[in-house]
């Protein structure tokens, strides 16, 4: 088997498992997968790999970053001035978990549902936990704390409920103001 120059394509060997040759035809992820997905983000590319109904993500290079074990991971991109930024979501029994391209985890997985919002404009996520939502940013601080019913975001302002009160909440770089 040779690799396709033109983009990273995982392969599939006569035992119908997949794995990865570089663009020097060595192999970098080994043929024991039973499935490769490639996340081809400008210069950073990675696998999610799945083995067994689990998940986990591979470098280009092939190095590990998240280890074979997740439920399910899902990738989120942007860039921002400085760099692209990639985050994977990851689920390990039953909760989420958010963790930079590195594999270094910013959140735990303890968290009920997980939403990504990354633009030019926006850097964090909407997070359940409790039966509460919130929001926290993508350096893991928290930007409106687990206290309310409901939460929906539109554009740079989110709406809220708390105990069925309605409020609506701007979200401001470093500062959070309330109408």
């Amino acid at each position: 088997m040779k690799h396709i120059k033109e983009n990273p394509t995982p392969q599939q060997n006569e035992a119908g498992r997949y794995g990865y040759i570089n663009a020097d035809n060595e192999i970098v992820i080994p043929f024991e997968y039973d499935d490769i997905f490639v996340y081809d983000y400008t210069e950073k590319i990675f696998f999610r790999v799945e083995k067994d109904g689990k998940f986990g993500i591979i470098d280009v290079t092939g190095k590990l970053i998240l280890p074979v074990e997740y439920e399910t991971i899902g990738a989120s991109y942007y860039i921002d001035s400085n760099d692209d930024k990639i985050f994977f979501t990851a689920k390990k029994d039953n909760k989420f978990g958010f963790f930079n391209s590195d594999g270094i985890m910013i959140l735990p997985s303890i968290y009920d549902n997980m939403s990504p919002h990354f633009t030019d404009e926006t850097d964090f996520l909407e997070v359940h936990k409790d039966k509460k939502w919130g929001v926290i940013g993508s350096d893991g601080e928290i930007i409106i704390p687990f206290e309310y019913d409901w939460l929906k975001f539109a554009k740079k302002y989110f709406s809220t409920a708390k105990n069925t009160e309605d409020t609506a909440v701007v979200i401001c770089p470093n500062e959070e103001t309330q109408r």
